[in-house]
C-alpha cells in the first residue's frame, strides 16, 4: 500500500486531506508541526508528501531542505500554500522530473 505523509498544522485541512487519500486506499501518516513531519518522513520514506509552508516549529521549506539533505527517497513532494498558490516539486528520484515555480489554483 502507497503511503502518505501530510504535514500540516490546521486540523480541519489534516483531517480532510486524509479522510480524501484513506478513501482512496493509502496509508496515511499525519504531522502537525515541522518536527514531527520532518521525523516521520525520514522514518518511513512515504511515497508522497502533502507539505503545508507555514508550519510552527519547523517551516515546510525547512522540512524540505532537511528532507533531501538527509537523503530522504520519498516519491515526491506537494508544497501546500494556502489559499493562493502552490508548487510542486518532485524528488531527484531517476525517472522523475521537477516542477518549479508556484501556480495558481485556477490554473490546475
Amino acid at each position: 500500500m502507497k503511503t502518505i505523509v501530510v504535514v500540516e498544522d490546521q486540523q480541519v485541512l489534516a483531517t480532510a486531506y486524509s479522510n480524501k487519500f484513506r478513501g482512496e486506499g493509502f496509508n496515511v501518516e499525519v504531522a502537525m508541526d515541522g518536527e514531527a513531519g520532518l521525523d516521520l518522513i525520514t522514518r518511513i520514506t512515504p511515497d508522497l508528501v502533502l507539505l503545508d509552508l507555514h508550519l510552527p516549529k519547523l517551516s515546510g521549506l525547512e522540512v524540505l531542505k532537511k528532507s533531501v539533505a538527509g537523503g530522504c527517497d520519498a516519491g515526491a513532494f506537494e508544497i501546500q500554500y494556502q489559499p493562493q498558490a502552490r508548487a510542486r516539486i518532485c524528488s531527484s528520484r531517476p525517472g522523475r522530473q521537477s516542477h518549479g515555480g508556484p501556480s495558481s489554483p485556477s490554473d490546475n
